[in-house]
């Protein structure tokens, strides 16, 4: 991870406040760039939403930006999550088929596992779910 977790890694592990404040920080550091940009959610409203209306370009750049955030996001997904095979599904699958139907419905998984898992790690990286242990699932 990030240089900031280096002083959290002693021989005992901690759960005082301000531990658990500099873990959030660094995971919320380590995600930020990707998995919690603010396309993220401008790129799932274009297929979720009531007006959506691709291009073949555009299906293709959103897409390849969702595939990036979730393959950023399944680094912190356990494997006993729920969506965790449809999210390994999605990944080996790749950009959307040419057909224009098939592509809307293809993104609107993708979209909708994104943010099922980004959701997941948001709660389970809250203060209040770090002190108590981090939910094991949705």
């Amino acid at each position: 991870m990030t240089d900031t977790l280096t002083p959290l890694v002693p021989d005992e592990c901690r759960a005082d406040e301000e531990t658990l404040s500099r873990v959030l920080d660094a995971l919320l550091f380590e995600l930020n760039p990707v998995c919690l940009s603010a396309g993220l959610l401008d790129s799932c409203e274009a297929v979720l939403g009531e007006d959506s209306r691709l291009t073949p370009g555009q299906a293709e750049s959103l897409a390849l930006f969702q595939l990036q955030v979730l393959a950023g996001l399944m680094r912190y997904v356990p494997c006993e999550h729920p969506m965790r095979e449809a999210a390994v599904n999605l990944l080996r699958e790749g950009t959307p088929p040419a057909d224009d139907a098939a592509a809307l419905g293809h993104l609107r998984r993708l979209a909708l596992c994104v943010l099922e898992l980004a959701t997941w790690i948001a709660l389970a990286a809250s203060p209040k779910n770090l002190s108590a242990g981090a939910p094991r699932g949705p």
